[in-house]
């Protein structure tokens, strides 16, 4: 999976140099394709934080190999009362996650 996702991700990369491009992913696919950008093996998946529903990351490809993360799971656009991890008991005491909720 994880090298499917890498490759089709690169697919894009290549073929929209210099646009911008939105890439919609569930939340193990993310995960996957996270690790294998920042250089991690799969076993070390569990150092790349879930990120909720919705969650917003953008990097950006000057180049392929130096990816620059410019916002990474962010949900502050996301009403607390939305979130899948409040509805989900401990996730939302986990400090490895990235959560960051509108204060709305």
């Amino acid at each position: 999976m994880q090298n499917r996702i890498y490759d089709a991700v690169y697919d894009i990369y290549s073929k929209n140099a210099g646009k911008t491009v939105c890439i919609v992913f569930h939340g193990t696919a993310i995960k996957a394709f996270l690790c294998r950008l920042k250089g991690f093996c799969l076993n070390q998946m569990i150092d790349v934080g879930w990120c909720d529903n919705t969650g917003v990351t953008i990097i950006d490809f000057e180049t392929w190999e130096n990816p620059k993360f410019v916002l990474e799971a962010d949900v502050s656009h996301l009403p607390r009362e939305l979130s899948t991890f409040e509805r989900q008991g401990n996730w939302h005491k986990d400090p490895t996650l990235p959560l960051s909720y509108d204060q709305k």
